[in-house]
């Protein structure tokens, strides 16, 4: 069914009541070309980051929920939108993008995935859901999974996708075949499996206190643990890049891990956000810049180009100037 939720692109606000401050958190960004998205509480914003040193809000979608993650696929923007379940918004003419439909799950849509027309579903308690969006208004169930625990995470690599179940510890599923999906690989040893990463043959995990894992899933349905980084603190959610990975502490830090074909990952970089805002979810761009959700502190952009000391360029920290009386 369509959606008459409003939408609307504030360029100035007018100056907020007291009574009408609400504290907007950014929880995941997506990137294309020039433009990123930004899924927040109560809704989607859209900027401008040709410039990276000074990101441009182009437009904001109101919408009666937060908005836990967004993938874009070609002119689409699919919203996972908790209770709400998915919501997708034509993004196709900026600085208006349109939303017009939501499907609804049985449990709260965390993470989407898509490829082509298929819609891969992190949906909390109910599972995994596939569904087929070749009828956008009318969208067809593939197949559900039941999973172990809550999933919250998935990553699609090709015709594979890896889920994150929590305490049920991590799976990776061949989907070339949306409508029966075959189970590849699990890995049952970890407890707290908070997020995935899966390209080619190596599926990352992020562990808690357990760190970030590296499994070889070529072998069979065990995959062979190949590499162990010890966290900062605790490893919560992963970006993955052009041969690294973020890895974010879950509060003010990240991790750079550099990985390669015939290289064992290993830590090389560290940074911190200022004003101890949290790292989240984000992506990497082909320039080796790093766009990612800072919560309260809404996106926060860091370069890479030395991953050995990644360098905040959003947000700039503040420096007191301090005079003494006379």
């Amino acid at each position: 069914m369509a959606i008459a939720f409003a939408l609307s692109a504030r360029a100035a606000p007018a100056a907020p009541q007291p009574e009408d401050l609400v504290v907007v958190q950014c929880f995941d960004v997506e990137l294309a070309g020039d433009v990123a998205y930004l899924a927040q509480t109560a809704g989607l914003a859209v900027v401008d980051v040709s410039d990276p040193f000074a990101p441009e809000p182009v437009a904001r979608v109101e919408l009666p929920a937060s908005i836990l993650s967004i993938v874009v696929h070609r002119d689409r923007a699919y919203l996972a939108a908790g209770s709400l379940g998915m919501l997708i918004a034509d993004v196709a003419s900026l600085p208006d993008p349109r939303l017009f439909r939501r499907v609804d799950t049985p449990g709260s849509v965390h993470q989407v995935a898509v490829r082509d027309s298929v819609a891969f579903l992190a949906d909390d308690i109910q599972g995994l859901r596939i569904l087929d969006l070749t009828e956008e208004s009318r969208p067809k169930v593939l197949a559900t999974i039941p999973t172990r625990s809550a999933v919250r995470r998935l990553s699609l690599d090709g015709e594979r996708l890896a889920i994150a179940e929590g305490s049920g510890g991590a799976r990776v599923f061949d989907v070339s075949h949306p409508s029966a999906p075959r189970e590849r690989a699990a890995v049952a040893s970890l407890d707290n499996v908070r997020d995935v990463a899966l390209v080619g043959d190596r599926l990352f995990v992020a562990a808690g206190s357990q760190g970030l894992r590296m499994f070889e899933i070529r072998y069979g349905p065990r995959p062979i643990e190949v590499a162990v980084i010890e966290p900062l603190s605790a490893a919560d959610s992963l970006v993955l890049g052009p041969g690294m990975v973020i890895v974010s502490n879950g509060t003010s830090g990240g991790q750079v891990v550099a990985w390669g074909e015939d290289s064992p990952p290993r830590a090389v970089g560290t940074f911190r956000l200022p004003g101890s805002l949290p790292v989240g979810r984000g992506r990497i761009d082909g320039a080796g810049r790093l766009f990612v959700a800072a919560e309260r502190g809404g996106l926060a952009v860091i370069d890479l180009g030395d991953p050995q000391s990644p360098r905040v360029v959003v947000p700039r920290e503040r420096k007191m100037k301090v005079t003494q009386p006379d």
